[in-house]
């Protein structure tokens, strides 16, 4: 696989659904480590963090097939909204499965994007294994929060903007 060639394809698949952030200097943090330091600000992103790309990225890489069958996920929030967002604009269906532990705020963001959320265990971990089992029963497409090529290369798209900028 060329990671780099994968990026690239991933920001042109993505790039109508999210916003290119922008950086900004930190004085206290260049001042406190005596550099030059910036954030890129992803907090602005569409659903207020980077997950957006990874998320998006593998949603928009399903074949129609995949999209019928429908997706399941885990995630303590910002995952969770990313896949919400993403099966809205795709009009897929599918569910979110949280801990029983998340916060609050989190599973209102999931669900103010669109999401069913599913209540399983008490970290995140354990809703994973649970949302893994779905995919195995039911036949929906697993989108794993950090383990799979396609998410991680939607996360990468960063790479992207950081180059051009």
């Amino acid at each position: 696989m060329n990671f780099a060639k994968e990026v690239k394809k991933a920001s042109d698949r993505i790039h109508p659904y999210i916003k290119e952030t922008y950086f900004d200097r930190s004085f206290l943090f260049s001042e406190l480590l005596g550099g030059d330091v910036w954030f890129k600000l992803e907090n602005h992103q569409v659903t207020g963090s980077f997950k957006a790309r990874g998320a998006l990225n593998k949603l928009l890489s399903l074949s129609d097939a995949e999209k019928r069958k429908g997706v399941i996920s885990a995630s303590t929030g910002n995952h969770g909204a990313a896949v919400s967002l993403g099966m809205k604009i795709l009009g897929i269906n599918g569910s979110i499965i949280v801990p029983e532990n998340i916060a609050p705020n989190k599973v209102e963001n999931i669900k103010n994007l669109g999401g069913t959320v599913e209540y399983y265990g008490n970290d995140c971990l354990e809703a994973e294994q649970r949302a893994q089992e779905i995919s195995v029963t039911t036949g929906a497409i697993y989108i794993s929060p950090y383990n799979d090529p396609v998410i991680v290369a939607g996360q990468g798209t960063m790479g992207v903007e950081l180059d051009k900028d």
